[in-house]
């Protein structure tokens, strides 16, 4: 599991002061590439290159995000397939839920679908256990 903070500027905001939800779509994206990235210790062939695609994004607003506070976003693997991973967020901000959320990423190889590298799979599925080891507390 990840965490990552992040503060709205005045212009992704509307106007009422509130963070517009688009703009909580293009963290999430963002932070999920970054984590899946963080993931990837070795690609075994230096001459291509491996990207994420988003394929599908679900959210649950269930309050308003305000700009010049902090919003943390905590963010890990829920399923795990063999060229695309789920995984599953949650942005609080002062300790209050935000928003629930989830995205498919697919593993691309110079634009192509293709496997994940294994060892990349296993760094994969040890951050998708040890989340739900947490959730079971």
């Amino acid at each position: 599991m990840r965490n990552k903070q992040f503060t709205a500027g005045i212009d992704e905001c509307d106007e009422r002061g509130r963070v517009k939800n688009a703009v909580i779509n293009d963290w999430f994206e963002e932070a999920a590439k970054a984590y899946l990235d963080e993931c990837f210790f070795e690609f075994p062939n230096v001459n291509q290159t491996p990207m994420w695609q988003q394929q599908s994004l679900q959210f649950d607003y269930l309050n308003a995000c305000l700009a010049n506070s902090c919003v943390e976003l905590e963010l890990s693997v829920t399923e795990l397939a063999k060229r695309s991973c789920t995984l599953g967020c949650r942005f609080y901000q002062a300790g209050r839920l935000l928003a629930v959320g989830s995205c498919v990423m697919v593993f691309l190889v110079d634009g192509v679908v293709a496997a994940m590298p294994t060892i990349s799979r296993d760094v994969l599925k040890s951050e998708m256990l040890g989340f739900l080891r947490i959730d079971r507390r």
